[in-house]
């Protein structure tokens, strides 16, 4: 009998709590923007955005603290759970998409290609647990189609197209069926 509990969904929940509550604390509780962030960004044309780069910090700040803030009430919901659907932590992996977006595109006008680099690759991370947590709930099954071409979705579609037919074409519909799925050895028999 399978587990009720997804333990990959509590190690990406437990992953992005820590993460980006450590970050997000330590940039609210800093006391304003840190003198090595303006002398990074002093001669790029975030400078001269509405609020400096002032607006940059706290807006890094404040992604951080909803992504944080996402994972906590993931857990609380139970999204770990089989039963429950995933899509407040599906929001807070999307939401880190683009803050890594961000952070890379900082990376590359700054001329800091190593945060660029390093963003990269928190994106590629990303991208897999997001790809495990589509394929957690069935959503993705690595099969082009999607689900529809999932073995339980692919019954459902034969019952809906056996209901208006009769009893003995149905019959008939699953051997034919059944004999296009035999190796073609047994076919030519």
């Amino acid at each position: 009998m399978k587990s009720g509990i997804r333990g990959k969904t509590i190690a990406i929940q437990m992953m992005l709590l820590s993460i980006f509550g450590v970050e997000a604390s330590e940039k609210w509780f800093a006391g304003g923007t840190p003198q090595w962030f303006t002398k990074e960004f002093a001669d790029t044309w975030l400078v001269g955005l509405p609020g400096g780069l002032d607006f940059s910090w706290y807006l890094i700040a404040f992604l951080e603290t909803l992504i944080a803030a996402s994972a906590l009430i993931s857990i609380l919901r139970g999204e770990f759970l089989v039963r429950r659907d995933q899509i407040v932590l599906r929001a807070a992996l999307l939401i880190s998409l683009g803050f890594y977006l961000m952070l890379g595109f900082g990376g590359r006008i700054s001329g800091n290609h190593d945060i660029a680099a390093h963003s990269f690759q928190y994106f590629t991370g990303t991208l897999l647990s997001l790809f495990m947590i589509e394929r957690s709930e069935g959503r993705f099954t690595g099969r082009p189609g999607g689900h529809r071409n999932h073995r339980q979705g692919a019954d459902k579609d034969k019952a809906r197209a056996n209901a208006g037919t009769p009893q003995r074409n149905r019959s008939q519909n699953q051997k034919r069926d059944s004999q296009n799925h035999q190796p073609r050895f047994v076919k030519n028999r």
